[in-house]
């Protein structure tokens, strides 16, 4: 026996640590409430844990950072989006840069890349500004004296600010159909991938049904979107434009129209959630926390004055970043990340099977005491610049990380700065039921219910 046959053969007698098989009532535990389901057994069987079930194939779960580079980044080619994750999704965004794997994904990364780079952040920054400002002024002109839903709010306002930074058009007509349609679309996806036994999208069952309609919806908001710019001006430097001009070095063609959908659809659905989720977990953290309001709005005051954010603003306002930085640790809109292992590996010294599902969980690491003191806390001083440097790599993720790390991380990161620069000037929130909002953690981490709130205005700072 060889050395290298030795040492393989003691890295699988290393099993990794776990719950006894779990039985269909423990599954359905794990899937009503996946969070819940984490911290327990992580609270009991520490940073690597292997699942084993008699009812739906073996998963792991590492929480760890040191782990979580080493499957997103160091070797991450040997871990790709697994079908369970890639299908469901698949149905909305199709072969977008979500989902798409291999060369594929290769292609359409490096064509995508250039409208997210920092340098290109103050063209869209300009665009950013003035659609806040836009949502902004149509809330002043509300009867303020109405609950509005805080979600609902911030997505009509970050649907606004995608559809002109990306796309240089102007959607909010279309803004009550398309979230509509997402919603069932998402419940969906989030059923899909719960399925101990996939249920296949031609049985007419009432959750196939639905869906269809939906993405009937949201494939002709985005199918008009492509039509309406083609029979318009040709224009230059936003993402719509880039991709329609897009041609393969190989063969010399033009991105097909399915894969022009694809690519449009997944940016505009993954574009505007994310950074509605930030704004609305913000304003909840920040009703909840008023000290930490107080000065964040005596720094706005100080460099702002009232008047609305620019992207040149935003260094001028670290602990507006802080705080934003805090709420995506506490509620990252993206709580977890699957994956599959292409070949056996050894993580934390644990023997990791070929094919099996890993998991890493942006939530739970976000919240380990080791790098986060008093972890459910709301303490912006966290991402103090010192403080910040001494996290490991892969404690805060909030974006992924490696290869696969949201593409429009700095955008989304710009934008949420600016939305809440400027929201927070002209607006204070009395939210009509507790604050103590239960998470739904599905596709994104959600509030379970509406967040019925009422806009406050300040006047002019």
């Amino acid at each position: 026996m060889t050395p290298d046959t030795v040492a393989k053969k003691l890295i699988e007698t290393r099993r990794c640590p776990g719950p006894a098989r779990l039985n269909l009532w423990d599954l359905r535990e794990g899937l009503k409430d996946p969070l819940a389901f984490n911290f327990k057994h992580w609270s009991t069987f520490g940073n690597s844990i292997h699942f084993r079930s008699n009812g739906a194939p073996d998963w792991m779960l590492f929480a760890h950072p040191t782990s979580i580079e080493q499957i997103l980044q160091s070797n991450q080619r040997n871990y790709a989006k697994p079908a369970r994750f890639r299908s469901p999704f698949g149905l909305v965004g199709g072969l977008g840069i979500l989902t798409s794997e291999g060369e594929l994904w290769r292609k359409q990364r490096r064509l995508i890349q250039p409208v997210f780079n920092r340098s290109h952040l103050g063209v869209l920054g300009a665009l950013m500004t003035s659609s806040i400002v836009e949502q902004v002024s149509l809330w002043e002109r509300t009867n303020l004296t109405e609950v509005k839903d805080l979600f609902a709010e911030m997505s009509t306002l970050t649907f606004r600010v995608i559809g002109h930074a990306l796309f240089r058009d102007d959607l909010t007509s279309h803004r009550e159909d398309f979230c509509q349609a997402l919603e069932a679309a998402v419940d969906h996806i989030s059923f899909q991938m719960n399925c101990l036994i996939p249920v296949p999208a031609w049985v007419p069952i009432p959750q196939n049904l639905k869906f269809q309609k939906a993405r009937r919806t949201l494939d002709a908001v985005v199918n008009e979107i492509i039509e309406r710019r083609r029979r318009s001006t040709p224009r230059e430097g936003d993402l719509l434009a880039l991709l329609m001009a897009s041609v393969d070095t190989d063969s010399g063609e033009s991105m097909s129209d399915e894969q022009l959908r694809d690519e449009v659809m997944t940016l505009l659905v993954a574009g505007h959630e994310t950074v509605a989720l930030a704004l609305t977990w913000t304003l909840i953290l920040l009703a909840q926390n008023p000290e930490a309001k107080s000065v964040l709005l005596d720094e706005l005051q100080s460099v702002l004055s009232g008047r609305e954010a620019k992207m040149e603003d935003l260094h001028q306002l670290p602990y507006n970043k802080m705080v934003l930085s805090e709420a995506f640790r506490l509620y990252p809109p993206v709580w977890g990340q699957p994956r599959e292992a292409l070949d056996e590996d050894e993580i934390a010294g644990y023997h990791v099977p070929k094919g099996i599902s890993v998991t890493v969980s942006q939530y739970l690491t976000h919240r380990h005491p080791e790098f986060f003191p008093d972890p459910d806390s709301f303490s912006p001083q966290r991402f103090l610049p010192e403080n910040e440097a001494k996290l490991p790599k892969f404690a805060y993720f909030p974006f992924g990380g490696g290869g696969r790390a949201c593409i429009g991380n700095h955008f989304a990161m710009a934008e949420a700065q600016l939305a809440l620069a400027t929201i927070l000037q002209r607006f204070d929130f009395q939210f009509s039921e507790s604050l103590n909002i239960p998470t739904k953690a599905g596709c994104t981490l959600r509030p379970q219910t509406g967040v019925p709130v009422r806009f406050v205005s300040r006047g002019r700072m």
